[in-house]
């Protein structure tokens, strides 16, 4: 004859069952909770190193001194970039005018198995096409013509080195010493485009496949080294309607033609920026960017990360 349950061994045995399930439940709980953190702070990291290489590949074409930082999205108050600065109590846009690096790479020429370049960076000023009085600048071992072709293009035919629209800019690769910088570049014309005597970006268009021709002031100091220029960019953290911040690009717009970064095209770099600091000292520049993820209805995880771009 079988011996049946005692009713004290069936409590013990749904006591047991009933720690157990406790002790699985709260366990299932945290590898779970440990699964989302993961989870979320992966896709923060991805979200940062994505953003950060768009930002450092984009700052490499960078012209050095032509950087600025701005307080305000609507550009009164701006200064060069000095100092470490958080976009929710100062300076929060970052802007810079970048050489036409792809027009000067120009084209590969299968005959010659080599690159062309599109303009050289290099002005003769000896030579005879160089006149002050005829406003031309010598440039030798460039192909104006393959360099406008590139920047047209790239500027969704915004910006052209032909003589009806002559809106690319020559810069000399030394920082003016006459003039403010923030003046010099452009920076301010928006703001009264008649007053443009400090300016000393120069709106060239080609005259022939290796002479450039100035429409404003001629420089009246003129150096062997330049670089053209169809474009500068912005860095703008943006707040949204439910207060989270994103960081948008813009580019395509001329300072120099009294343009802000408003005038250009806009594109998403990253969502839920919690904060963007930069700095600059001489050529790099130092940018830290933090994300937040957000995990059942809040935020849990942030995230942050260094880059030094020269």
């Amino acid at each position: 004859m079988k011996r049946a349950f005692t009713l004290l061994e069936i409590i013990l045995v749904l006591v047991l069952i009933g720690i157990l399930g406790a002790i699985g439940s709260e366990l299932l709980f945290q590898f779970y909770e440990q699964y989302l953190l993961s989870q979320a702070l992966s896709h923060s990291t991805t979200q940062l190193e994505v953003t950060l290489n768009i930002m450092e590949r984009t700052l490499e074409n960078k012209i050095p001194f032509t950087c600025i930082k701005r307080k305000d999205t609507d550009g009164s108050d701006f200064d060069d970039i000095t100092t470490l600065q958080d976009p929710t109590g100062g300076y929060k846009v970052l802007e810079c005018i970048l050489y036409a690096q792809e027009a000067r790479r120009g084209i590969y020429d299968a005959g010659k198995q080599m690159m062309l370049p599109g303009w050289s960076g290099l002005l003769d000023l000896y030579h005879a096409k160089t006149s002050k009085s005829d406003k031309t600048l010598y440039t030798p071992g460039s192909n104006l013509d393959k360099a406008n072709e590139i920047i047209k293009a790239l500027s969704h035919n915004q910006a052209s080195l032909e003589a009806g629209k002559a809106n690319v800019g020559l810069i000399f690769n030394l920082p003016p010493a006459d003039v403010d910088i923030i003046e010099a570049m452009g920076w301010k014309l928006y703001q009264d485009p008649s007053n443009d005597e400090n300016l000393r970006v120069y709106k060239v268009y080609a005259q022939d496949g290796q002479t450039l021709k100035v429409t404003n002031d001629f420089p009246d100091t003129a150096y062997d080294l330049y670089s053209l220029a169809y474009t500068a960019i912005a860095f703008v953290p943006e707040k949204q309607s439910d207060g989270s911040y994103k960081l948008y690009l813009y580019t395509n717009y001329r300072p120099w033609e009294a343009q802000t970064y408003k005038d250009g095209e806009k594109y998403l770099l990253a969502e839920h920026i919690s904060n963007f600091y930069f700095k600059q000292k001489d050529v790099p520049i130092l940018i830290k960017l933090c994300t937040y993820s957000k995990k059942s209805g809040s935020f849990d995880v942030i995230t942050c990360s260094e880059r030094t771009i020269w």
